[in-house]
Formats: structure tokens, sequence, C-alpha cells
């Protein structure tokens, strides 16, 4: 049959064995790929995950930074209305202290109940303030 241009056996194995291979190659080639791009993959989502965690924390301090300024803020409006207070209560007794010199001819007219009045609101006013 050689002589009528058939195969011999060994050409016959050689043309199998090069099927073979050729098969095996692309299935490496295939699962190589395969993995490159599930590790790709991976990779890209942990980067994606990464990313979301630091906007998560920065969002965090940015949320705690205007807390407490808003903290900083509250005490400065309390601070500046107690001595807005204590300003008012000194002039309202300097207001009262010209008003008695003027009905009492400059005597000392208050009773003594009205100075411990007067005292324990500018003591109340004090402790608030601290």
């Amino acid at each position: 049959m050689l002589e009528h241009g058939a195969l011999s056996i060994a050409a016959i194995q050689d043309i199998a064995a090069a099927s073979i291979q050729a098969l095996y190659k692309g299935y490496t080639v295939r699962k190589a790929f395969t993995e490159r791009k599930q590790l790709l993959m991976r990779h890209e989502q942990l980067r994606k995950d990464a990313a979301k965690k630091r906007e998560e924390e920065q969002r965090r301090r940015e949320a705690e930074q205007q807390i407490s300024l808003a903290r900083t803020e509250k005490q400065r409006m309390l601070l500046a209305r107690a001595e807005q207070e204590q300003l008012s209560l000194a002039e309202t007794m300097k207001e009262l202290s010209v008003y008695e010199r003027e009905a009492g001819g400059g005597a000392n007219t208050a009773s003594k109940a009205e100075q411990t009045n007067s005292k324990e609101e500018t003591r109340k006013h004090r402790g608030r303030s601290s």
C-alpha cells in the first residue's frame, strides 16, 4: 500500500502525536488564560475594596471633624452668651447704683436682703460661666 500513496504506521503515529500535542498545548494555554483572568479579576476586586475602605475612612474622619467643630462652636456660643449675661448684669448693677445715689443722695439705701440677693445672683452667673 505504500506504493499506492498510503501512509506508514510511523507516519500515522507522528500525525497522531502532533494532533495530541496540539490539543494538549491548546488546553494548557486556555487553562493558563483562565487562571490569569481569575487572578486579574480578584486583584481588581481587592483594589476596589481597598479604595472603598479608604473612602469610608475619609468620610468618617470628616464627620468626626465636623462634630468636633460643632462642639467647639457650641462651646463658643455658650461662653459668649455667658459673657453677655455677665456684662448685662454688671451694667444693670451700675445703673442701680447710679439710681440709688440719685434717689438717696449718695447714702447706702439698699437693704441688707437686697445686697445679699444681688451677691447671690452674681455668684450664680460666675458659676455658670466657669
